[in-house]
């Protein structure tokens, strides 16, 4: 500390070292980095913070203040922080705070600042000190914000590394095999869908902004609420996204991602902050509504600008998250927190419970089962490969035979004994499949045996036709395949 007798400035000036940003960067000064000084000109009224101004340029500057312009100065240890106006519009700018080099500086910075307090202010530091007491996780691993992104990240690396699913999530099977969720899927008894899709992702970025989300809001909400009610909240409003994406997309989506459960953890917050709105101040409540709703409209208006962003589970999600946070939310005194634990547990299990129930009882139904869909789909390629194979070498027969007529009994004879033959053992195989009777996919089967077994009577039409000499059968045969192939294309597309 310096001779303010000594000091160039002014003759009343007492003059502090300080550093703007904490070491393990807990906090840091709006306006300067690294270290400066601090000037208390106690003749002039006004204060001067010396130092590096942020920003890319990292010029050195002054910021000079009013002592009428600085209220609510606190110490804590070597920090010394206060609100000042800046500008002269009369509107709080923002927090300045900076540390001293002891503890006795930073006592007698305090005293030398001026002693004005706000209306709010002590609200706000009751508030503070309040949240600041409410239990938090003593290690990591009992953090279920932690927990959550960890199972998060690691059920993608062994997707990604043992199931096929790639960085960039190019292949949406294993997704459909392991958990993504669809109404058709979801609705035929499979409804642990609902669960497990919350914690699959579409690919490294997918995956990082859900995290990055989550890891912002969560190790805060889960003090706030509690911990077993914060993971009330988490996977009942990953539900409730999830019932609102079977209800608006039907069996046109599959879903994954934390996404819904995200915005159910920022609708939890601005239902929480409702519930308590009498009892929190209002410096910090607004904000945090504001930033809620902020956060909620971007997101909401950039997923209708992009195809492939499921908006449904989002609002799902954010609506469940609402009244969840709004259930569970209880006072910071922790003995009532303590006396009302068990009730507000059982309101937010009721709550989903509720929502399970309901969300059964209105979830649309479908005509086929989605694992019958995926084994036909796979047959239906074999099949038509194969085909695509055998007709590429009738072409190529059909061409030969019109060069040399000769070879007009090698077409006849290839078509009985070697196209004919291939449709046969595929209406075999047709035949031996077992789906459910009545169901989409066992009509799917039944046209294409009656499909293949139609070509193969055109096939043996049209060898027998040659062999006959007679045009105009094996134009009626040719006439026949066309007409199965595009009946097949109605009924079995």
């Amino acid at each position: 500390m310096d001779d303010p007798a000594a000091h160039p400035f002014s003759p009343g000036a007492r003059t502090f070292a300080v550093a703007y940003e904490a070491e393990d960067r807990s906090w840091r000064n709006p306006w300067f980095r690294g270290r400066g000084s601090l000037q208390i000109d106690l003749i002039g009224s006004e204060i001067t913070l010396q130092g590096r101004r942020r920003g890319w340029w990292r010029r050195d500057r002054d910021l000079v203040l009013r002592t009428v312009d600085i209220l609510n100065v606190r110490c804590r240890g070597r920090v010394v922080q206060f609100w000042a106006f800046t500008g002269g519009s009369g509107k709080k700018s923002q927090l300045c705070l900076f540390s001293l080099e002891t503890e006795d500086e930073a006592q007698l910075v305090a005293q030398l600042l001026p002693a004005a307090v706000d209306a709010d202010y002590d609200d706000e530091e009751s508030f503070g000190e309040a949240f600041h007491r409410l239990p938090a996780a003593g290690r990591p691993w009992t953090s279920p914000t932690v927990v959550i992104t960890a199972i998060n990240i690691a059920v993608f690396l062994v997707l990604a590394t043992f199931f096929g699913t790639g960085w960039i999530s190019s292949n949406l099977t294993p997704y459909m095999r392991l958990g993504a969720s669809n109404a058709a899927a979801t609705t035929d008894g499979e409804w642990w869908r609902l669960l497990t899709s919350q914690f699959l992702h579409y690919g490294l970025l997918h995956l990082v902004l859900n995290l990055w989300a989550l890891l912002n809001i969560g190790l805060v909400l889960e003090r706030l609420l509690g911990r077993l009610p914060f993971l009330i909240v988490y996977l009942g409003s990953g539900l409730g996204g999830g019932w609102a994406s079977l209800a608006w997309n039907g069996d046109r989506v599959w879903s994954a991602g934390a996404s819904g459960a995200v915005f159910g953890l920022y609708g939890a917050l601005l239902g929480a902050m409702l519930r308590a709105r009498g009892a929190v101040p209002r410096r910090v409540f607004s904000p945090v509504v504001s930033s809620t709703l902020w956060f909620v409209g971007y997101n909401v208006a950039f997923g209708l600008a992009n195809r492939g962003i499921d908006n449904a589970a989002h609002v799902g999600g954010l609506l469940s998250g609402v009244i969840l946070g709004w259930l569970v939310m209880r006072p910071l005194d922790l003995d009532v927190r303590r006396r009302q634990a068990a009730r507000v547990l059982a309101l937010g299990l009721a709550a989903v419970g509720l929502m399970v129930v309901a969300g059964v009882m209105a979830a649309p139904r479908f005509d086929y089962h989605v694992r019958e869909e995926m084994a036909w789909a796979e047959v239906r390629s074999t099949f038509f490969t194969a085909q695509r194979t055998k007709l590429e070498e009738r072409e190529t027969r059909r061409v030969k035979t019109a060069r040399t007529p000769a070879s007009m009994m090698d077409y006849a004879l290839w078509l009985k004994g070697g196209l004919a033959p291939f449709y046969a053992e595929w209406a075999s195989r047709l035949a031996s499949l077992s789906y459910e009777p009545g169901f989409r996919t066992e009509k799917k089967r039944a046209a294409a045996e009656a499909y293949v077994r139609e070509l193969q009577a055109a096939a043996l039409e049209m060898s027998a036709a040659i062999l006959e000499n007679t045009v105009e059968r094996f134009k009626a045969a040719e006439q026949a395949e066309r007409a199965a192939m595009e009946k097949f294309a109605r009924v079995a597309p």
